[in-house]
């Protein structure tokens, strides 16, 4: 494992899945590590289990995500990286969508990254490193994700945007995209019948990718070996970039064909 020995780290959305685990890493690598949520009652569990400081944060509100950086860094004493792994997924077909379901969608996932880099970059003061996580949904088409999914290829954008502003500080910002993650959520979803042979149909290498493969790609573009990477976006998707990911009509279909 690559040493963050003395590095200091802001991880939000660090209180569950794929972010809890990045900041574990990030710990577990000698970082002294600051997780935020929006979650009260699961922040400080999770920073407690993986040995994290905590702040509680919205990053779809501007003041928030400000007073959330100016905390950090104080608690820190200062930031050297910032992963922004907070988000909500929903899967809406456009006919159905609600009033306020693009509105929602964008607060969370594009304005929060947006606000998350302005505001960690101006907490940086000696140059630094931006991931954020995006979704495999930002780049190939999905149906029922025309929201979320525009969103995150917003984050894509800004974050190429973004890398070119801060470079002359020293400051690369990056994205990783992943597929479809083996979370105990996704695991307990293979009991839908011709869910899990759709979802692989559409991987080449025949997996998921799991927290940890997400948390190796952050910790590989926040580290010196990286130090030439910037504006650049990591799918960690086993190929599935090169295909496109799984309609309902697959999972019918492999459903149809289990049966018989």
């Amino acid at each position: 494992m690559v040493s963050f020995q003395g590095k200091r780290v802001v991880v939000t959305g660090g209180n569950s899945g794929i972010g809890k685990c990045i900041a574990k890493c990030f710990v577990d690598a000698g970082a002294k590590v600051l997780i935020g949520s929006r979650n009260a009652d699961t922040l400080a569990a999770a920073a407690r289990e993986i040995g994290a400081l905590f702040e509680a944060v919205d990053v779809s509100d501007w003041q928030s995500t400000k007073s959330f950086a100016e905390a950090a860094k104080a608690k820190l004493g200062g930031i050297d990286i910032g992963v922004n792994s907070a988000g909500v997924e929903q899967m809406v077909m456009l006919k159905k969508h609600p009033e306020d379901h693009v509105s929602k969608m964008t607060a969370i996932q594009f304005n929060g990254a947006v606000h998350f880099m302005q505001h960690i970059s101006n907490a940086m003061e000696n140059g630094g490193n931006i991931v954020n996580i995006s979704s495999l949904t930002g780049i190939n088409s999905a149906p029922g994700y025309i929201a979320y999914g525009g969103a995150k290829a917003g984050v894509i954008h800004a974050s190429k945007v973004a890398a070119v502003e801060l470079a002359s500080r020293g400051i690369r910002v990056n994205v990783v995209s992943p597929t479809v993650v083996l979370t105990p959520l996704v695991q307990r979803m293979f009991a839908v019948p011709g869910f899990e042979a759709a979802l692989l149909e559409e991987h080449p290498l025949g997996r998921l990718p799991t927290p940890q493969d997400v948390a190796d790609a952050v910790m590989w573009l926040a580290g010196d070996t990286a130090r030439c990477v910037t504006g650049q976006n990591i799918c960690v998707d086993s190929g599935a970039r090169q295909t496109r990911l799984p309609r309902p009509a697959d999972v019918a279909r492999h459903a149809k064909a289990a049966s018989t």
